[in-house]
């Protein structure tokens, strides 16, 4: 099974085989419909219905072949078309979850983006159009624990120098079950001796709605803190020294 920290740049789908759902994931898929069990659309839950008359002990394989082309499907749309051509997910009672939309409201609420990147902030909306000169992309895929289940997540990230230092954007374009989409900036900036580091997230989910929903985003917001503060404290590790 793939550790958190362990990611892959996309290269059809040979590069997403390790990309695995344990026995019980791939029944869940196979038995579930529209709702936030798992982030698909009514096109992908249409297919596992056919995949339950697999022969028994073919069915795991079959399930996770057929997340992996989701993957597949899910990434290639994304280089043809942005973020505009992400597919929504199909909810039970409430409308559609769309994390094209999200994206974009997390863009325009970055103030970081368009404030001070206003060239990168158009051109990442505008996507797949040219990035700016210099600008370095790329289309890792990453396997890490969320509520307890192990999510294969699809990001786009830009690299670009900034003043000496760099601007990381990172967005999150699927997650496949707990959250919808996310995006990270990540800047760092010579500073003295030393460098200054800094971290803006945006996350969306369905699951903080109805009863108790300004606790869940309080429990949220602890979570997503406490895994920032994990993150640098890695990046201190590396770099031998913080202050």
């Amino acid at each position: 099974m793939l550790q958190p920290t362990e990611y892959w740049e996309h290269s059809g789908a040979g590069s997403l085989s390790p990309a695995v759902l344990s026995k019980e994931e791939a029944q869940t898929l196979l038995d579930t419909g529209p709702g936030d069990e798992f982030n698909l659309s009514t096109y992908e839950f249409d297919k596992p219905k056919n995949l339950k008359r697999t022969p028994y002990r073919a069915i795991e394989d079959a399930a996770g072949e057929h997340f992996r082309e989701i993957l597949l499907q899910r990434y290639e749309a994304y280089r043809r078309g942005g973020i505009n051509a992400i597919a929504p997910y199909a909810r039970k009672e409430s409308r559609d979850s769309k994390p094209s939309l999200e994206l974009h409201q997390a863009a325009n609420a970055s103030a970081i983006l368009w404030r001070y990147f206003p060239a990168l902030y158009k051109a990442w909306l505008d996507y797949p159009k040219a990035l700016l000169p210099g600008a370095v992309e790329a289309f890792p895929w990453v396997e890490k624990n969320v509520e307890g289940r192990l999510a294969a997540i699809l990001r786009h990230r830009i690299n670009m120098d900034w003043n000496g230092g760099v601007l990381v954007l990172t967005p999150e374009f699927y997650a496949p079950h707990s959250y919808n989409s996310s995006q990270w900036i990540t800047g760092c900036l010579p500073y003295r001796d030393g460098t200054v580091v800094f971290q803006q997230v945006h996350s969306f989910t369905n699951q903080v709605a109805g009863v108790a929903s300004e606790v869940k985003h309080i429990v949220g917001r602890e979570l997503l803190k406490d895994k920032m503060l994990k993150s640098f404290e890695r990046l201190c590790g590396v770099l031998g020294q913080c202050h």
